[in-house]
């Protein structure tokens, strides 16, 4: 069995905070290379591990010891024979860590250890640790990303992480035989090369995971609003010291906002589209009309992401969030609630409260149902979540979307403070099914 140790530079200030998961003097990242995907016919023959700490630690030192840095280690089998002494040196050292992080071990790496533990006769030592799978934490958010494969290479190429290694495992297994037959510095350069490679991109991808916790976790601050002059609006946009939302407790917590983006041409707006349309083109309006609202976030992500749902296009970059809602002229009717309390006058085409309404010859009046029980309001509208505005509009009862009408005097008057929440919980609903 081959030992192979080195240090390498990291920059933790590129990192996802690792105070989130564990100290980092807890912290073991792993992978393992095999000679094929099925335990009961491959075999391990290098399992390689990542730790902060001191160059001696990798020999039996308390990896908790103070000074040193991000340290590789790699056990490597010369020969199948070896495999035992891999995994129970991999052991010995795990036995130091209380969490082990890896990129979709739970799923293959820890099963085929203990598949082949069971081969070998040697007791799998994984229950005093924490597992932490960054793919699990990811996976669904596939789409989000606009991946067509989750595999690290790709959340590499996402994240604009370079490697030096273009094999994949299953391609290095014939090396790794050749080896065997025939070891050479070169081939055991490129069977060292692709394990280390994927160590070190390991504490480098963990940035993905402000991906979720933006979703699941973050706060946010309203920036403001921004309608064109042609929705009837002034062409200023809303300030946040005119809104009364939740913002007291976000101040230190929250980064330095990202630049506003640039001012767009008018080419750049789509069409404003009637409302009576509205679920025929929602998904793709055209034309020159949208409003942009902007928040801040206390996460920040580390590259640009858009997402378009049910016609609320959003783009998160750095800490900025900038959601683009449609513009939508015409005609929405609002519904009131407590119905039973209006009458409905065909001739008008709307509902009246009884208060009103009683007045009215009973031959022109009928009881308001909850499909009739609503009144007409023709403007700019602009769709938005569900929960949000006290009035809303629709085309038809219990159609989707809701809208509000496109005022940013609305805007300054409403707590904004769960809009992203209620557009993130649809964002989750669509990624998780």
């Amino acid at each position: 069995m081959k030992v192979i140790q080195e240090a390498f530079d990291f920059n933790p200030e590129k990192m996802y905070p690792l105070s989130g998961i564990a100290d980092r003097s807890e912290i073991l990242f792993f992978d393992i290379e095999t000679t094929g995907f099925s335990a009961k016919t491959a075999e391990i023959y290098l399992i390689g591990c990542v730790w902060y700490g001191r160059p001696e630690d990798g020999a039996g030192s308390d990896p908790s010891s103070s000074g040193g840095g991000w340290q590789l280690i790699q056990w490597f089998a010369e020969t199948p024979d070896d495999e035992s002494d891999v995994i129970t040196a991999f052991f010995d050292f795990l036995s130091r860590f209380r969490v082990l992080i890896h990129f979709n071990g739970d799923m293959f790496d820890i099963p085929f250890i203990t598949g082949r533990c069971a081969h070998l006769g040697i007791r799998p030592e994984f229950d005093a640790v924490e597992s932490f799978d960054i793919f699990r934490k990811i996976r669904p958010l596939r789409s989000f990303f606009g991946l067509d494969s989750l595999k690290q290479k790709s959340v590499e190429r996402f994240l604009g992480i370079r490697r030096t290694d273009e094999y994949t495992g299953g391609q290095l297994i014939e090396v790794y035989r050749e080896y065997v037959s025939h070891p050479t510095p070169a081939r055991l350069h490129l069977l060292l090369l692709h394990n280390a490679d994927d160590l070190r991109g390991m504490p480098e991808i963990l940035p993905i995971l402000f991906y979720p916790d933006l979703l699941t976790r973050a706060e946010f601050r309203f920036l403001g609003i921004d309608i064109p002059e042609s929705a009837g609006n002034r062409p200023e946009a809303a300030s946040p010291n005119d809104i009364s939302s939740s913002e007291d407790h976000l101040d230190a917590d929250f980064p330095d906002a990202a630049p506003a983006n640039e001012a767009r041409t008018n080419a750049d707006f789509p069409d404003v589209a009637p409302a009576n349309e509205a679920r025929a083109k929602y998904s793709s309006p055209s034309g020159n009309g949208f409003a942009e609202l902007r928040f801040q976030s206390s996460v920040a992500v580390p590259c640009p992401v858009e997402w378009e749902e049910t016609g609320f296009f959003t783009r998160f970059e750095r800490n900025e969030i900038t959601v683009r809602l449609p513009l939508y002229s015409g005609e929405l009717k609002h519904f009131y609630p407590d119905y039973r309390n209006y009458y409905y006058l065909p001739a008008e085409d709307c509902a009246y409260h009884k208060s009103v309404a009683e007045f009215v010859e009973k031959s022109a009046r009928k009881k308001a149902t909850a499909k009739t029980c609503y009144t007409r309001t023709s403007g700019v509208f602009l769709p938005v979540p569900s929960g949000i505005f006290p009035v809303t509009f629709r085309e038809d009862y219990k159609s989707t979307p809701e809208f509000c009408e496109a005022k940013e005097d609305l805007f300054r008057k409403t707590d904004l403070s769960g809009f992203l929440p209620c557009l993130f919980s649809g964002i989750r609903a669509k990624l998780l099914n």
